[in-house]
Protein backbone atom coordinates (compact mmCIF):
# COMPACT_ATOMS: atom_id res chain seq x y z
CA UNK A 1 0.00 0.00 0.00
CA UNK A 2 1.52 3.50 -0.88
CA UNK A 3 -0.12 6.68 0.35
CA UNK A 4 1.32 8.64 -2.49
CA UNK A 5 2.12 8.73 -5.67
CA UNK A 6 2.89 10.95 -8.78
CA UNK A 7 1.10 11.17 -12.26
CA UNK A 8 4.18 10.76 -14.18
CA UNK A 9 8.06 9.49 -13.36
CA UNK A 10 9.56 12.04 -11.25
CA UNK A 11 7.09 14.20 -11.18
CA UNK A 12 5.24 16.07 -8.26
CA UNK A 13 4.08 13.86 -5.65
CA UNK A 14 0.66 13.67 -3.95
CA UNK A 15 -1.68 12.17 -1.33
CA UNK A 16 -4.43 9.87 -2.56
CA UNK A 17 -6.63 11.81 -1.00
CA UNK A 18 -5.56 14.81 -3.17
CA UNK A 19 -6.34 13.01 -5.87
CA UNK A 20 -9.88 12.03 -4.99
CA UNK A 21 -10.51 15.90 -4.51
CA UNK A 22 -9.32 16.34 -8.11
CA UNK A 23 -11.79 13.79 -8.91
CA UNK A 24 -14.57 15.08 -6.86
CA UNK A 25 -13.99 18.98 -8.15
CA UNK A 26 -13.41 18.43 -11.76
CA UNK A 27 -14.30 14.70 -12.52
CA UNK A 28 -10.75 14.37 -13.43
CA UNK A 29 -9.32 10.86 -13.41
CA UNK A 30 -5.67 9.79 -14.11
CA UNK A 31 -4.92 6.85 -16.33
CA UNK A 32 -1.59 5.74 -14.67
CA UNK A 33 0.19 6.53 -11.42
CA UNK A 34 3.93 6.17 -10.54
CA UNK A 35 5.78 5.66 -7.06
CA UNK A 36 7.49 8.83 -6.28
CA UNK A 37 10.51 6.94 -4.78
CA UNK A 38 11.21 3.85 -7.29
CA UNK A 39 9.30 4.39 -10.41
CA UNK A 40 6.99 1.20 -10.11
CA UNK A 41 3.42 1.67 -11.71
CA UNK A 42 0.47 1.66 -9.46
CA UNK A 43 -3.35 0.96 -8.93
CA UNK A 44 -5.39 3.57 -7.98
CA UNK A 45 -7.46 2.25 -5.17
CA UNK A 46 -10.74 3.73 -3.54
CA UNK A 47 -10.00 7.09 -5.23
CA UNK A 48 -12.89 6.87 -8.21
CA UNK A 49 -15.52 5.40 -5.72
CA UNK A 50 -18.67 7.11 -7.09
CA UNK A 51 -18.92 11.09 -5.20
CA UNK A 52 -22.39 9.54 -4.44
CA UNK A 53 -21.30 6.24 -2.19
CA UNK A 54 -20.08 6.28 1.02
CA UNK A 55 -16.38 5.60 1.06
CA UNK A 56 -15.69 1.94 2.85
CA UNK A 57 -11.97 2.18 2.89
CA UNK A 58 -8.99 4.81 2.61
CA UNK A 59 -8.11 5.59 -1.01
CA UNK A 60 -4.23 4.30 -1.55
CA UNK A 61 -2.29 2.89 -4.44
CA UNK A 62 -1.06 -0.61 -4.97
CA UNK A 63 1.76 -2.26 -7.24
CA UNK A 64 0.62 -5.00 -9.74
CA UNK A 65 0.79 -8.44 -8.50
CA UNK A 66 4.89 -9.15 -8.99
CA UNK A 67 6.13 -6.04 -9.53
CA UNK A 68 6.35 -4.80 -6.59
CA UNK A 69 8.40 -1.59 -4.62
CA UNK A 70 11.90 -1.44 -5.01
CA UNK A 71 14.27 -2.66 -2.59
CA UNK A 72 14.60 -0.21 0.16
CA UNK A 73 12.04 1.84 -1.15
CA UNK A 74 9.46 3.76 1.27
CA UNK A 75 6.90 1.54 0.28
CA UNK A 76 8.00 -1.59 0.00
CA UNK A 77 5.34 -4.17 -0.54
CA UNK A 78 2.92 -5.90 -2.41
CA UNK A 79 -0.26 -4.98 -1.88
CA UNK A 80 -3.43 -7.53 -2.70
CA UNK A 81 -5.38 -6.19 -5.48
CA UNK A 82 -8.73 -7.42 -4.77
CA UNK A 83 -11.21 -8.41 -7.12
CA UNK A 84 -13.82 -5.68 -6.68
CA UNK A 85 -11.79 -3.30 -8.40
CA UNK A 86 -10.43 -4.75 -10.74
CA UNK A 87 -13.09 -7.29 -11.86
CA UNK A 88 -10.85 -10.15 -11.28
CA UNK A 89 -8.27 -9.72 -13.69
CA UNK A 90 -5.55 -8.81 -11.23
CA UNK A 91 -4.41 -11.27 -8.45
CA UNK A 92 -1.28 -11.07 -5.73
CA UNK A 93 -0.08 -11.52 -2.44
CA UNK A 94 0.59 -9.11 0.06
CA UNK A 95 4.13 -8.96 2.31
CA UNK A 96 3.44 -5.83 4.36
CA UNK A 97 1.11 -2.97 4.27
CA UNK A 98 1.78 -0.03 6.27
CA UNK A 99 -0.75 2.49 6.93
CA UNK A 100 -2.29 5.18 4.37
CA UNK A 101 -1.64 8.79 5.50
CA UNK A 102 -4.47 10.17 7.03
CA UNK A 103 -5.02 14.01 5.68
CA UNK A 104 -3.34 16.61 8.28
CA UNK A 105 -3.32 19.87 6.72
CA UNK A 106 -6.77 21.64 5.83
CA UNK A 107 -4.96 24.06 3.23
CA UNK A 108 -6.94 26.78 1.62
CA UNK A 109 -7.17 27.48 -2.08
CA UNK A 110 -5.43 30.41 -3.26
CA UNK A 111 -6.63 33.34 -5.62
CA UNK A 112 -4.60 31.97 -8.27
CA UNK A 113 -6.87 28.24 -8.34
CA UNK A 114 -10.01 30.34 -8.97
CA UNK A 115 -7.77 32.55 -11.39
CA UNK A 116 -7.33 29.33 -12.89
CA UNK A 117 -10.62 28.15 -12.89
CA UNK A 118 -12.15 30.93 -14.30
CA UNK A 119 -9.36 30.60 -17.46
CA UNK A 120 -10.60 27.16 -17.80
CA UNK A 121 -14.14 28.30 -17.98
CA UNK A 122 -13.52 30.99 -20.61
CA UNK A 123 -11.39 28.49 -22.73
CA UNK A 124 -14.59 25.34 -22.74
CA UNK A 125 -16.95 28.45 -23.46
CA UNK A 126 -14.57 29.88 -26.50
CA UNK A 127 -13.61 25.90 -27.78
CA UNK A 128 -17.48 24.54 -26.74
CA UNK A 129 -15.11 21.83 -25.42
CA UNK A 130 -11.57 21.30 -23.39
CA UNK A 131 -9.61 18.16 -23.37
CA UNK A 132 -9.24 16.30 -20.24
CA UNK A 133 -5.44 17.03 -19.99
CA UNK A 134 -5.63 20.79 -20.78
CA UNK A 135 -8.64 20.41 -17.46
CA UNK A 136 -6.17 18.70 -15.69
CA UNK A 137 -2.79 21.10 -15.96
CA UNK A 138 -4.85 24.12 -15.91
CA UNK A 139 -7.15 23.20 -12.36
CA UNK A 140 -4.22 20.82 -10.98
CA UNK A 141 -1.70 23.53 -11.14
CA UNK A 142 -3.70 25.97 -9.58
CA UNK A 143 -4.35 23.22 -6.26
CA UNK A 144 -1.37 22.01 -6.10
CA UNK A 145 2.16 24.51 -6.36
CA UNK A 146 0.66 27.76 -5.53
CA UNK A 147 -0.51 26.50 -2.04
CA UNK A 148 2.02 26.80 0.91
CA UNK A 149 1.92 25.48 4.83
CA UNK A 150 4.74 27.59 7.45
CA UNK A 151 7.08 28.29 4.23
CA UNK A 152 7.64 25.01 2.87
CA UNK A 153 5.10 23.07 0.08
CA UNK A 154 3.76 19.98 2.04
CA UNK A 155 2.09 17.87 -0.71
CA UNK A 156 1.67 14.03 1.11
CA UNK A 157 -1.03 15.10 3.34
CA UNK A 158 -2.52 18.21 2.32
CA UNK A 159 -5.74 18.21 1.51
CA UNK A 160 -8.72 20.66 0.53
CA UNK A 161 -12.17 19.53 1.22
CA UNK A 162 -13.87 19.03 4.77
CA UNK A 163 -15.36 16.09 2.78
CA UNK A 164 -11.68 14.39 3.24
CA UNK A 165 -11.63 14.55 6.57
CA UNK A 166 -15.21 14.02 7.26
CA UNK A 167 -14.61 11.08 5.68
CA UNK A 168 -11.22 9.98 7.04
CA UNK A 169 -13.13 10.53 10.49
CA UNK A 170 -16.38 8.26 9.70
CA UNK A 171 -13.63 5.82 9.10
CA UNK A 172 -11.66 5.40 12.13
CA UNK A 173 -15.06 5.33 13.51
CA UNK A 174 -16.33 2.27 11.94
CA UNK A 175 -13.02 0.31 13.04
CA UNK A 176 -13.30 1.36 16.32
CA UNK A 177 -16.76 0.64 16.57
CA UNK A 178 -15.64 -3.08 15.08
CA UNK A 179 -13.25 -3.36 17.68
CA UNK A 180 -14.81 -2.88 20.31
CA UNK A 181 -17.54 -5.38 19.31
CA UNK A 182 -14.89 -7.89 18.75
CA UNK A 183 -13.39 -7.28 21.88
CA UNK A 184 -15.99 -6.71 24.04
CA UNK A 185 -14.67 -3.33 25.56
CA UNK A 186 -16.14 -1.27 27.59
CA UNK A 187 -17.16 2.48 27.61
CA UNK A 188 -14.30 3.71 29.14
CA UNK A 189 -11.71 1.14 27.26
CA UNK A 190 -13.39 2.17 24.12
CA UNK A 191 -13.17 6.14 25.14
CA UNK A 192 -9.69 5.17 25.56
CA UNK A 193 -8.86 3.63 22.49
CA UNK A 194 -10.78 6.36 20.58
CA UNK A 195 -8.31 9.71 22.83
CA UNK A 196 -5.28 7.57 21.82
CA UNK A 197 -5.70 6.96 18.48
CA UNK A 198 -7.10 10.25 17.20
CA UNK A 199 -4.46 12.31 19.40
CA UNK A 200 -1.30 10.43 17.47
CA UNK A 201 -3.65 12.04 13.92
CA UNK A 202 -2.18 15.28 13.22
CA UNK A 203 -4.52 18.69 11.95
CA UNK A 204 -3.45 21.35 11.01
CA UNK A 205 -5.51 24.59 10.01
CA UNK A 206 -2.89 26.79 9.76
CA UNK A 207 1.20 27.70 10.99
CA UNK A 208 -0.69 29.34 14.11
CA UNK A 209 -3.14 26.81 14.89
CA UNK A 210 -1.81 22.89 14.83
CA UNK A 211 -3.80 20.45 17.17
CA UNK A 212 -4.87 16.76 16.28
CA UNK A 213 -8.37 14.81 15.19
CA UNK A 214 -9.06 14.24 18.87
CA UNK A 215 -9.24 18.03 20.20
CA UNK A 216 -9.55 19.36 16.40
CA UNK A 217 -13.33 17.75 16.01
CA UNK A 218 -16.23 19.20 18.44
CA UNK A 219 -19.28 17.37 18.70
CA UNK A 220 -22.05 19.42 20.41
CA UNK A 221 -23.16 19.50 24.10
CA UNK A 222 -22.03 21.87 26.63
CA UNK A 223 -20.65 25.19 25.88
CA UNK A 224 -17.05 24.77 27.38
CA UNK A 225 -16.56 22.26 24.27
CA UNK A 226 -16.73 24.94 22.03
CA UNK A 227 -13.97 26.81 21.12
CA UNK A 228 -14.19 30.56 20.18
CA UNK A 229 -10.83 31.68 19.37
CA UNK A 230 -9.57 29.00 17.05
CA UNK A 231 -10.68 27.07 14.14
CA UNK A 232 -12.09 23.44 14.44
CA UNK A 233 -14.32 21.22 12.78
CA UNK A 234 -18.03 20.75 14.47
CA UNK A 235 -20.31 18.27 13.56
CA UNK A 236 -23.33 16.80 14.29
CA UNK A 237 -27.00 15.97 12.79
CA UNK A 238 -29.56 18.50 11.90
CA UNK A 239 -32.22 19.98 8.77
CA UNK A 240 -31.40 22.92 6.66
CA UNK A 241 -33.68 26.24 5.70
CA UNK A 242 -32.96 28.65 2.96
CA UNK A 243 -33.03 32.31 4.12
CA UNK A 244 -32.65 34.02 0.40
CA UNK A 245 -29.14 33.64 -0.83
CA UNK A 246 -28.15 32.55 2.91
CA UNK A 247 -28.45 28.35 3.57
CA UNK A 248 -29.14 27.31 7.23
CA UNK A 249 -27.89 24.19 8.57
CA UNK A 250 -29.80 23.83 12.07
CA UNK A 251 -28.33 21.70 14.50
CA UNK A 252 -31.47 18.93 16.22
CA UNK A 253 -29.05 19.36 19.10
CA UNK A 254 -28.91 22.26 21.44
CA UNK A 255 -25.93 23.28 23.36
CA UNK A 256 -26.31 23.38 27.16
CA UNK A 257 -24.62 26.09 28.61
CA UNK A 258 -22.88 26.75 32.12
CA UNK A 259 -26.13 28.45 33.51
CA UNK A 260 -28.04 25.30 32.49
CA UNK A 261 -30.13 26.66 29.88
CA UNK A 262 -30.14 25.61 26.59
CA UNK A 263 -29.26 27.58 23.07
CA UNK A 264 -29.68 26.23 19.57
CA UNK A 265 -26.46 26.09 17.04
CA UNK A 266 -26.49 26.54 13.42
CA UNK A 267 -24.18 26.68 10.38
CA UNK A 268 -24.76 29.97 8.43
CA UNK A 269 -23.50 29.40 4.57
CA UNK A 270 -23.06 32.63 2.52
CA UNK A 271 -22.96 31.31 -1.42
CA UNK A 272 -20.03 33.11 -3.42
CA UNK A 273 -18.33 32.78 -6.87
CA UNK A 274 -20.81 30.75 -8.08
CA UNK A 275 -20.10 31.18 -11.57
CA UNK A 276 -16.52 29.69 -11.33
CA UNK A 277 -17.65 26.75 -8.74
CA UNK A 278 -16.04 23.40 -8.55
CA UNK A 279 -18.44 20.38 -8.90
CA UNK A 280 -17.66 19.75 -5.27
CA UNK A 281 -19.38 22.80 -4.36
CA UNK A 282 -22.15 22.62 -7.02
CA UNK A 283 -22.58 19.56 -5.30
CA UNK A 284 -23.19 20.86 -2.13
CA UNK A 285 -25.03 23.63 -3.25
CA UNK A 286 -27.64 21.21 -5.04
CA UNK A 287 -27.87 19.26 -1.62
CA UNK A 288 -28.76 22.05 0.35
CA UNK A 289 -31.20 23.27 -2.51
CA UNK A 290 -32.90 19.83 -2.30
CA UNK A 291 -33.03 19.86 1.70
CA UNK A 292 -34.41 22.96 1.94
CA UNK A 293 -37.19 21.97 -0.09
CA UNK A 294 -38.33 18.37 1.11
CA UNK A 295 -37.16 19.07 5.28
CA UNK A 296 -39.29 15.73 5.82
CA UNK A 297 -36.67 13.87 4.04
CA UNK A 298 -33.55 15.43 4.99
CA UNK A 299 -34.16 16.20 8.80
CA UNK A 300 -31.51 14.10 10.07
CA UNK A 301 -28.40 14.80 7.52
CA UNK A 302 -25.08 14.56 9.02
CA UNK A 303 -23.33 17.82 8.71
CA UNK A 304 -19.46 19.27 9.44
CA UNK A 305 -18.14 22.55 9.36
CA UNK A 306 -15.05 24.49 10.03
CA UNK A 307 -15.09 27.32 11.66
CA UNK A 308 -15.02 29.65 14.68
CA UNK A 309 -18.57 29.97 16.56
CA UNK A 310 -19.98 33.03 17.80
CA UNK A 311 -22.65 33.73 19.92
CA UNK A 312 -25.66 36.08 17.99
CA UNK A 313 -28.38 37.02 19.96
CA UNK A 314 -29.90 33.92 21.99
CA UNK A 315 -27.68 31.28 19.12
CA UNK A 316 -24.68 29.78 18.50
CA UNK A 317 -23.34 30.24 15.16
CA UNK A 318 -20.92 29.18 12.56
CA UNK A 319 -20.78 31.53 9.91
CA UNK A 320 -19.17 30.42 6.21
CA UNK A 321 -18.23 31.65 3.31
CA UNK A 322 -16.05 28.86 1.87
CA UNK A 323 -17.93 26.05 0.70
CA UNK A 324 -14.48 23.88 1.30
CA UNK A 325 -15.25 24.23 4.49
CA UNK A 326 -18.84 22.04 4.47
CA UNK A 327 -19.82 18.40 4.07
CA UNK A 328 -23.25 17.32 4.18
CA UNK A 329 -24.85 14.05 3.82
CA UNK A 330 -28.01 12.67 4.22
Amino acid sequence: MSSEASVKIKGEKHSAWYYRELYLDEDIIYDEFFCPYCDVRLIAKNIYRDRNEELIKQPYFASFPGKGHALGCEFEALEKVDQEETGGVLTGSRTNKPSADDPEIFAVRTESYWQNRAESDSRRKMQQAVSNEALRSVVHKGKSSDCYIDGARNSASRVYSMRSFAECYALFYKKAFKLRDENKWSKEQFNEYVKKELSAKNLVFSKDNATNYYYGFKSLYKEEFLDFKRERIYHGKGYIEKRGSLYQVNSNKRILLKNGSTVPFYVLIEIVNVEHMPRSHRDIVDFMESAAKDRKNYYDIKWFARGIPAVKGSSIVLYLKNLDFLFLKK
